[in-house]
């Protein structure tokens, strides 16, 4: 006697759907109020830094140094840094809920 063999069953294809956000007039209205005062009270980081790197009983820059390995690589990490926020794709601009991430 021949051995059963069993094949899978066919996957039926599909066209892939394009689902679009749309956004109304009402939504909109009720959202502004909420995104005006996250943006209002949206502050710069880098001057929370600034002030408590100032304050501090130590070199700043010498702990980050020996946290990133040396002052060689130091610099490495913050040449790559300043690369990608030159490059417009990782920009977070306009969205404020991604530019502190």
């Amino acid at each position: 006697a021949e051995p059963l063999t069993m094949a899978p069953a066919p996957v039926p294809q599909r066209e892939p759907q394009v689902i679009k956000h749309i956004v109304d007039d009402r939504t909109r209205a009720i959202q502004k109020p909420s995104s005006d005062m996250i943006t209002a009270h949206q502050t710069d980081p880098t001057e929370d830094l600034r002030r408590e790197r100032s304050q501090a009983s130590f070199p700043s820059r010498e702990l980050a140094a020996l946290m990133a390995g040396g002052e060689a690589q130091l610099k490495l990490r913050e040449r790559i840094a300043d690369a990608v926020r030159a490059d417009p794709v990782f920009s977070k601009k306009g969205k404020y809920f991604m530019e502190r991430a």
